[in-house]
This record gives C-alpha cells, sequence and structure tokens, in this order.
C-alpha cells in the first residue's frame, strides 16, 4: 500500500546572549494552512481562478489567478521577525502585523529520514538595542503574470505563546 504523508510547518526559534549561549529555544508545530497549501497546489498544477492575498509595495492586494496566468519563484525568500501581538495569525495575513526585520534565509536543505523528506531555511538576526519578539514569519518573491509584475506571499505566520525580549549583541535563529 502507497504511504502518503502530510506536509507541515515547524519553526524553531532560538536565542543567544552575547556569549553564544543558548538562552531560549521554542519549537512551533502548525499545520499547513488551506491558502498557503492552496498556493503550493498552484505552482504545481494548472488551474483558473483561485484568488491569494499577496504583499505588493506593503500593501494588500488579491490576486487571482486566470487560466494563463503563470506565476513563478523569482526570489528571495526571506525570514521576518515582530512585536504584532493584537491578532491571531489569519490564512488571509500578507505580511507580520508588526514588523521589525527581515533576512533573506539560507539556501534551502534538504534531509530525508526513513520515510520522512524534511526542507528547512533559517536566518540569524542580530541586536544592537532591546526588542520583545512576538511573532515571526517568511515569504517569498513571485513572479505573476508577466515578468514585470512581482509581490511577496506570506507562507507562514507564528505568534509566538510568549514573547520573548532580546537585549544588545544577542542573536536569534529562525528556522522553518
Amino acid at each position: 500500500e502507497e504511504e502518503r504523508g502530510n506536509m507541515e510547518f515547524w519553526m524553531n526559534l532560538k536565542v543567544y546572549n552575547e556569549k553564544g549561549q543558548l538562552v531560549k529555544e521554542v519549537m512551533k508545530r502548525d499545520p499547513l494552512t488551506n491558502q498557503t497549501a492552496a498556493f503550493i497546489m498552484m505552482l504545481i498544477l494548472p488551474g483558473a481562478g483561485d484568488t491569494y492575498t499577496i504583499d505588493e509595495g506593503g500593501n494588500s492586494r488579491t490576486f487571482r489567478r486566470g487560466s494563463t496566468e503563470t506565476i513563478r519563484y523569482h526570489g528571495p525568500t526571506r525570514i521576518w521577525i515582530g512585536t504584532g501581538t493584537a491578532t491571531t495569525p489569519a490564512y488571509t495575513d500578507y505580511k507580520l502585523e508588526a514588523p521589525l526585520q527581515a533576512v533573506t534565509a539560507s539556501q534551502p536543505s534538504l534531509s530525508i529520514v526513513g520515510n520522512r523528506m524534511n526542507i528547512s531555511l533559517s536566518a540569524t538576526f542580530s541586536f544592537n538595542a532591546q526588542y520583545t519578539i512576538s511573532e515571526v514569519g517568511l515569504d517569498t518573491l513571485l513572479n505573476y503574470g508577466n515578468s514585470a509584475n512581482t509581490a511577496y506571499f506570506l507562507l507562514a505566520h507564528d505568534r509566538l505563546s510568549q514573547s520573548i525580549t532580546v537585549y544588545p549583541g544577542w542573536s536569534l535563529t529562525v528556522t522553518y
């Protein structure tokens, strides 16, 4: 019998003090949101009429894929941290609630363990001031319609159950 799997997002966050010592680690498992799963399928399968919310120049824009519309990865893929606390992430989010900083994610790494395939990206943030981090996210730049149209699509938006305070000299590594 053929074995089938589920797609999941795992977010791992590690905070290091100025001496490089691990101060805190948070691991969060999220089922793939309906919008993200549909979006990934849209990249793979032809179709028409699907609607997505994207970030075009910092503004929400609804994108409806037409039967001749093409969507291609343009890059980069970024990992974000933010300070938003007011809302629960929703599948219609196109950016973090209160974005603080983005870092271009590492090249994806692939590992296969048994019947499980893992693809991971990471980014490290450094701080010269104190911040309270409460949300993280992952987005990627896409071309759509024709090569002149680009927009960021938010693939993951995670709210931390407890905010994390970082201090000057500290670093934070996020891995999806």
